[in-house]
């Protein structure tokens, strides 16, 4: 870290960037788009990414048509030494980052004389992923979309990025065409939260549009880049923006692996869009033939158990659970000390309708530990019971945080 601040206080420049998440339509014919990836470690140094054509039909945005004039520093010359400027490891890669975020910022301040070379760049469908960067820069990236990036993860997104922060109907237009012809996941949903900051719920349903279309007939093959190997999670992640739940079915006929995984981002995405209306299809799931993983079964579980004292398929669906025979013993006493936490709105201080919660989950298990005096973790559901007690009375000392 302290590397890093000495990077930034030498560059002098501070970076702040865009969200992540984009948009596009349905194509024919895929044309390629060349990945050169800058870590020479790796065993290839280019892969090819199917890229979308641009759909029939309008656009939104509508360029201005405006000449620009150039007054200051020529960015064509910037955009050529920043698609020159390589982060690999090595003594100069410091000063290599220090170059392009100086550049980025260049760039941005040529305004909209900029503009119709960050289009000709991004229409040569050239990327260079700037994976050697330090965990400081791109640890942002490891939880989503992010909006606060030092350095942009790769060419392209700051190319896009500055596009937005320039402004105006071009680099609006700029924005909405590589939405409408991207193959990526990560483009999707990078356009898609810059788009959102120009214009909100505008482009929503084209960008559906393409998620959709993309996760269902995804561009990606062969060998990906560190952005593009999370693809369906960025994808899902558009989908759970825009809290859409058409895509539910879909989601649930990918739920489980060929390998008797479960597919998190497809799990997270029915958690999120249907919520307690999930668990049927959690609980079918849960059942399948195909779902051999032990931890993925503690997965699906511990998604549906956030609804028990909520919804009656949840309440069925933790008996199922506990009379398994194939469930681990600490899988089971996991589960069980999860609903004293689960799908609250505040475990330290209750509010009336966790209260009701509380209440149905201790009665659930009340009558569960009576009706199965044999249980082998009557331990744990005793425990619960009692600490769920002390949670429902206001008079009681509240039980400390784990």
């Amino acid at each position: 870290m302290k590397m890093l601040l000495i990077v930034l206080v030498a560059a002098g420049i501070g970076f702040t960037a865009g969200y992540l998440i984009v948009g596009s339509r349905p194509l024919s014919a895929p044309t390629q788009i060349i990945i050169v990836q800058t870590n020479t470690s790796k065993k290839s140094l280019k892969l090819e990414v199917p890229l979308r054509r641009k759909m029939a039909g309008p656009t939104s945005a509508t360029a201005t048509g405006a000449p620009t004039t150039v007054t200051g520093p020529n960015p064509r010359e910037i955009l050529e030494r920043l698609e020159q400027t390589k982060l690999r490891p090595g003594p100069e890669q410091s000063q290599n980052i220090r170059r392009v975020i100086q550049l980025f910022e260049e760039l941005t301040d040529c305004g909209p004389a900029a503009l119709p070379g960050i289009r000709e760049f991004l229409a040569r469908n050239l990327e260079s992923d700037y994976e050697e960067d330090t965990d400081e820069i791109r640890s942002g990236w490891r939880d989503g979309m992010t909006t606060d990036f030092l350095l942009p993860p790769s060419l392209r997104l700051g190319l896009l990025r500055t596009a937005q922060r320039i402004g105006g109907g071009d680099a609006e237009h700029i924005l909405v065409d590589v939405l409408n012809s991207t193959g990526r996941g990560v483009e999707t949903a990078y356009i898609t939260r810059l788009l959102e900051e120009i214009a909100p719920q505008k482009y929503k349903e084209a960008v559906l549009a393409t998620a959709h279309e993309l996760l269902t007939r995804p561009a990606l093959t062969g060998e990906l880049n560190r952005l593009d190997r999370r693809d369906q999670e960025w994808l899902f992640g558009v989908l759970r923006l825009y809290q859409d739940a058409s895509f539910a079915q879909q989601a649930q006929a990918r739920l489980i692996r060929d390998d008797g995984t479960v597919d998190s981002s497809a799990l997270g995405y029915l958690n999120d869009a249907l919520q307690g209306k999930s668990v049927p299809m959690l609980t079918l799931a849960y059942q399948d033939n195909r779902l051999t993983n032990n931890g993925a079964r503690f997965q699906i579980a511990y998604t549906a158990v956030r609804y028990v004292g909520v919804e009656s398929a949840a309440d069925q669906f933790l008996q199922t659970v506990l009379e398994d025979p194939k469930n681990s013993g600490d899988m089971m006493s996991e589960l069980i000390r999860s609903l004293s936490e689960r799908g609250l709105e505040n475990r330290r201080e209750p509010s009336d309708l966790d209260l009701q919660v509380l209440a149905a989950r201790q009665s659930l298990l009340e009558t569960f530990l009576v009706g199965h005096p044999k249980f082998k973790r009557t331990e744990d559901l005793t425990r619960t019971i009692r600490l769920i007690g002390i949670m429902r009375s206001p008079t009681a000392s509240k039980p400390k945080e784990r």
